[in-house]
């Protein structure tokens, strides 16, 4: 790779990690299209990635949002946990963000009702 190549890659990549999920949240409240799909790309496990990103999610709980979807976090452990217990348990689970600290880091949510 020319070294011109390389310095433009490290740049786009800088201007890449300064954005932050709550900036693609804002931008998608603020919008009157509907549906709209964010998508976490830097955590796709069809890329070889964990799936278990949280970086995502956190700001969609930090914002509050009462009509949206997250589609899923891969969490091996947690699945395990909620299967233990059972229909109808509540548990306390930590979720994602377990394989490294690139994808952010394990959500505490509390009391999780499994219906």
């Amino acid at each position: 790779m020319s070294l011109l190549a390389e310095r433009t890659a490290e740049t786009l990549a800088a201007k890449v990690m300064e954005r932050k999920p709550e900036e693609g949240i804002d931008l998608a409240l603020r919008s009157e299209a509907r549906p709209i799909v964010l998508n976490e790309t830097s955590d796709n496990p069809g890329a070889g990635t964990p799936g278990d990103g949280t970086y995502l999610l956190r700001a969609m709980l930090g914002r509050g949002l009462s009509e949206a979807c997250f589609a899923f976090i891969y969490d091996p452990k947690t699945a395990e946990q909620a299967h233990a217990a059972g229909v109808g348990a509540t548990i306390d689970i930590r979720l994602g963000g377990k394989t490294d600290d690139w994808h952010g880091s394990p959500l505490d949510l509390g009391r999780m009702s499994k219906h």
